[in-house]
Formats: structure tokens, sequence, C-alpha cells
């Protein structure tokens, strides 16, 4: 089995097997694969799809392009330096776009083979707007991939607590003090120096704050009722693999591909959305399949 090189984290190992999985379909030559990243962030992920593509398909060329909210610090100071270092000979003047939050997309329709993003969809304020515009700039055919959890998941991931992000003050900011005082309190030695809290109080009342304005969890119906009015289908394949994927990080494996397990996959996806991050694909079908 091929592993995937280093990566800074599982989830980027992960989205770039999926893709890989699905690349296995596409065959050799013809026009270059285009990839976009919403949310280009530190511009991490972009890097890694660029330093790994290319040696897992030789075959095949590749044109990646990243899209990112107006104002947003990490991109500025790091997305965009990171991406000019790491890959010089990419214009990144044209590739990289920022648009503000409701924004329609400054891409040509049916432009991307492959649409991604990474720990975004629970920030987006209109997921309904947000598919339109994915499936406006998807080919017929072309796929997206998300990785970000729902609001089933029982684990909030920025907070790094559970289920704060299904109360609302003041029971999320007691909540929030509790689990500090409890041990769950990596976010907020994380940000301390940074946000100068003097206690675990503090810091519940102040990012408490913080989850209701940056997160808009949705649930597995919503998404699903979304991608519906878009005119997109929506599947869960390879949320099962993400978990597969972290156990095996330990033990320093890395897959490159995965196998769709058929009907085990709805089984699984109904146990795992409770856990933390799914995996959704969206496709755009083809003439003739809308």
């Amino acid at each position: 089995m091929t592993e995937l090189p280093v990566a800074g984290s599982v989830t980027h190992q992960h989205l770039v097997a999926v893709l890989n999985t699905l690349l296995a379909l596409r065959p050799a030559g013809g026009e270059p694969v285009r990839f976009l990243d919403v949310g280009v962030g530190d511009g991490r992920f972009l890097c890694y799809l660029l330093d790994v593509l290319p040696h897992l398909r030789p075959d095949l060329t590749f044109e990646c392009y990243g899209l990112d909210v107006d104002g947003w610090r990490m991109f500025e100071k790091q997305g965009r330096p990171r991406l000019k270092e790491r890959q010089p000979g990419v214009d990144w003047e044209q590739q990289l776009v920022l648009i503000k939050p409701d924004a329609h997309w400054p891409f040509a329709e049916s432009f991307f083979d492959f649409i991604t993003t990474n720990q975004v969809l629970e920030h987006v304020r209109d997921h309904g707007f947000f598919m339109e515009q994915l499936r406006r700039c998807l080919q017929p055919g072309g796929v997206s991939v998300h990785l970000f959890p729902v609001t089933e998941a029982t684990w909030e991931g920025h907070a790094r607590m559970p289920i704060v992000h299904w109360l609302r003050d003041p029971w999320r900011r007691r909540a929030m003090h509790l689990f500090a005082a409890l041990g769950f309190d990596n976010t907020y030695r994380a940000d301390q120096t940074r946000r100068k809290w003097n206690s675990k109080a503090e810091f519940a009342r102040q990012y408490s704050v913080v989850l209701e304005k940056n997160t808009n969890y949705i649930n597995v119906g919503g998404l699903k009722r979304a991608a519906r009015a878009a005119g997109l289908r929506i599947a869960f394949t390879f949320t099962k693999d993400y978990y597969i994927a972290k156990l095996l990080s330990y033990f320093r494996v890395r897959p490159s591909r995965y196998r769709d397990w058929g009907g085990a996959e709805p089984l699984l996806m109904l146990i795992l959305r409770h856990v933390a991050s799914i995996t959704v694909l969206l496709t755009r079908d083809s003439p003739g399949n809308d």
C-alpha cells in the first residue's frame, strides 16, 4: 500500500487520500485537474496538496486555487507568504482570491473538478448560498470534499470541550467554566497569553461569545436539505476513514487511498456523526443525471 508523506495534521492526510481515491477514476492525461480550497487559512493544506498529488498521480497535471474571507489575518500573515515561498512557480496573485463573506465566488461556471474545505462549514453563515456557489463553480461530474463537525457531534473542537455548542448563554458560559475547572482547559491555556485571560471564568465568559459569533453548526438533516435545494448529491462515504486514519497515525501508517464499505457506510455514519468531524461529498451531476 502506498503511503502518504507526513502532513501537518491527519485532516490534511485524510482529505488528500479521499481526493486520490476519487482521482483513481480519472484517466491519465487530458486537461489539468483544477482544485479550489475554500478557507485557505495558513496555507498548509494547499501546500501539502501541491506537494503530494503530483507524486501520487504523475500522469496528471494540477492547478490549485484558494479562496478566503477578506481581512482574515491568518491568510494574510501566513497563508499567502507560505504558498509563495513553497510554490514560487504558481501565480498566487491570480490564484488566491479574497472575498466578502456574502459575495459571489469570482470564478467562471463549471471551472473546478474538485473543491475542498477543512473545518470550514461550521463557520458558514448561509449554507444554502455556499452550496449554490459551490455547484455553480463545479464542473458537471465534479465533486467537493468537506471535513467538519455537524451539530450532532459531541465534541466541540474550538473550545475543546463536549456539548458546549448545543447550549446558549448563560448555560454555555456556565458549562464552559465547569469543564475548564474539570481539566478541559487546552483552549484556555493555548490562548491565555494572547487573549490575556485572568481566570477560567473570564475565559468562559469571553469564549462563549466567540463561539456564538464565529460558529454556525448545521445538523445532518439541514445539510441534506441544503444540498438538495442547490441541486447537489450528498454522500458521507469516507467518514469512517478519517477515524481509521487517526488510529493508524499512531502507528505511523498513512494510507493514500480508501475503500468504500458499501452498506456499512450509512450505519457507521449514524454513529460517527456524534463523535466529531464527518466527511461529506457533494457532487454536481453530469448532464442527463440532473
